[in-house]
């Protein structure tokens, strides 16, 4: 299946949870540092899943490949939620600006230069995107734009299902769909 370089807005998109997300490496939702989980530790951006181009099992195995990390789950949310977010973070920092953008990756996980006619099951990651804050909005005596991105991860939490996986050492997802936990979390706030 090619995979469209526009993310639309009911697309889910998935981010990988490891053990330092929560305060103390204490795995509990009341533990998780929802400041941390979207602030940009690579430079490049924040890694997320396209979940309607993969499947839970292919997230699993790359999250567990991430070199140091702990795998425990999943936060999963759509590109709506994210995009509301972004509209009332920037009523408050009038300058903040940050987007999602589809940026599939090779077997070297490397960034492909060419995004158009790139399957879902073709080598690499092909349903890697990233949030790229573009201007984080930077206010008054602040010097390090951590402090701005950690208010906008926390405003983006709440809109989120945070997903504990109850076999993290097993290379299956063996819960409910990614997809189904979320509509189900969304069904429940209503």
């Amino acid at each position: 299946m090619i995979i469209p370089q526009e993310i639309d807005s009911s697309e889910l998109l998935v981010r990988f949870i490891f053990i330092d997300y929560f305060k103390k490496k204490n795995i509990h939702p009341e533990r998780f540092d929802k400041g941390q989980v979207f602030l940009d530790d690579r430079l490049f951006g924040i890694s997320l899943q396209r979940e309607n181009y993969c499947n839970d099992k292919f997230c699993k195995e790359r999250a567990k490949l991430i070199d140091k990390k702990v795998y425990v789950g999943f936060l999963v949310f759509s590109k709506e939620d994210f995009n509301e977010v972004c509209s009332s973070f920037a009523r408050i920092r009038a300058n903040f600006d940050a987007k999602i953008e589809f940026t599939p990756l090779d077997e070297n996980n490397e960034y492909l230069a060419f995004r158009n006619n790139i399957d879902s099951e073709q080598l690499g990651n092909p349903s890697h995107s990233d949030i790229v804050y573009y201007n984080p909005a930077i206010q008054g005596d602040e010097s390090n734009p951590k402090t701005a991105l950690r208010a906008f991860s926390q405003q983006l939490f709440p809109k989120c299902c945070l997903i504990l996986d109850n076999d993290p050492d097993n290379d299956n997802f063996t819960m409910d769909s990614v997809a189904n936990q979320y509509y189900n979390f969304i069904s429940n706030q209503e």
